[in-house]
């Protein structure tokens, strides 16, 4: 179990192991809906991973803390949270996957607040990092949340073109998906 993994890595003084299955904790209660749970976890590993000093791992834990706030509802938490794991990942060199899903977090952050033109620009970056680093999967839900977006600005040829972009990498890597009719979902309402 995910304790017992905890205590070993406690044993053997492995704070960064420690760090790491608190972390894998947080996404199992993440995942089963119990955020408050999640934050609680996900505050602990930051610590350990502030405590040695792995500032891959605090930008990463804060990503998840960022996106947990926002489903809670603490939106300025959310950003003040999003916006520290930018700044590690800007100060940490060649992780644009974790600066990506930052910046994804926050376009959507800042679309739910209504902040149109900080949302299409931070969905935007998110978009072409995910594309310089070939993460094909990122690029598409990127793609499908910029669609949903301009869909709901009224910008229908930006949200067509994007949700094709979107239907075709889910095709492409994974066949018919959830992702795929999403994107047609997306489409249809045009």
């Amino acid at each position: 179990t995910l304790e017992e993994s905890r205590t070993l890595y406690r044993s053997l003084e492995d704070r960064r192991g420690e760090a790491e299955s608190m972390q894998t904790k947080g996404d199992v209660l993440r995942i089963l809906d119990r955020l408050h749970e999640a934050a609680d976890v996900f505050r602990i590993a930051l610590d350990i991973f502030a405590e040695v000093g792995y500032r891959r791992g605090q930008a990463s834990i804060l990503t998840r803390l960022g996106e947990l706030y926002v489903r809670l509802g603490s939106l300025e938490e959310a950003e003040r949270t999003l916006q520290s794991a930018l700044r590690l990942y800007d100060e940490e060199t060649g992780i644009r996957l974790g600066k990506a899903n930052t910046m994804r977090h926050l376009g959507g952050l800042y679309a739910r607040q209504g902040r149109e033109d900080e949302a299409e620009q931070a969905l935007q970056t998110a978009l072409r990092l995910y594309e310089d680093i070939d993460a094909r999967l990122g690029a598409a839900n990127t793609s499908l949340i910029l669609a949903k977006w301009y869909l709901k600005l009224g910008r229908y040829v930006e949200t067509e073109r994007f949700c094709k972009a979107a239907m075709e990498i889910y095709v492409d890597i994974q066949g018919s998906n959830p992702g795929e009719a999403n994107a047609l979902t997306c489409l249809g309402r045009l």
